[in-house]
């Protein structure tokens, strides 16, 4: 008669301890999942594209205006029509067209001219502007009025030269004189800002 089969302590240990092996294989797994997830996270966060700035708003200060109300000559010509209304604070307060047939001392054989005022309260500067027919009576006429002028600069405009200017008179009552094509200016008025007044003045 054979003996009842009977399970050796090993195989008996085993079959209790399985579940538990089995739970903590999945409490293991579970947490290299929630690790992995974690350090995704942390590199997720820490990698995230850097967004476009937005473009704060740009403050463009206005430039001065003046406080009188510019002049316009009624039926102006062409060059007359051409002066600027203000320049800075200045502004446009008189315009009168000169008659080159019958005005005296002109630099040259004129076309054109005109002589106009630009006022800030009590501050005055005078423009007096001569159209040529061409370049070559343009620039000698600017020759001639610059004369002995040692502060001599090039006129460009967008770039390209098109003529010169000259501060005449020294520490006197200077005026300055350029050429703009067949355009010869003169300004004339107080010597602490006339260069500004010239930088700014659009012809």
């Amino acid at each position: 008669m054979s003996e009842p089969e009977t399970s050796s302590p090993d195989a008996a240990a085993d079959a209790v301890t399985s579940p538990g092996r089995n739970r903590a294989v999945v409490w293991i797994l579970a947490a290299v999942v929630v690790l992995a997830g974690g350090g995704y996270a942390v590199y997720a966060a820490m990698n995230q594209p850097i967004p476009d700035p937005i473009p704060g708003a740009i403050i463009t200060e206005q430039p001065p205006q003046p406080t009188l109300s510019p002049s316009t000559a009624a039926n102006p010509t062409e060059l007359a029509a051409a002066m600027p209304t203000a320049v800075l604070t200045y502004a446009l307060t008189s315009i009168t067209p000169i008659n080159v047939e019958t005005a005296a001392g002109l630099p040259g054989r004129v076309g054109a001219g005109v002589d106009t005022t630009y006022r800030d309260g009590a501050t005055v500067y005078t423009v007096t502007a001569y159209q040529y027919y061409n370049v070559g009576d343009a620039t000698a006429a600017w020759e001639s009025l610059a004369a002995g002028s040692e502060e001599v600069a090039p006129v460009t405009v967008g770039g390209v030269e098109v003529g010169s200017v000259a501060t005449v008179g020294g520490e006197g009552e200077p005026f300055m004189v350029w050429r703009n094509d067949t355009v010869v200016l003169l300004l004339a008025g107080p010597t602490a800002g006339i260069a500004e007044f010239y930088e700014f003045f659009a012809l």
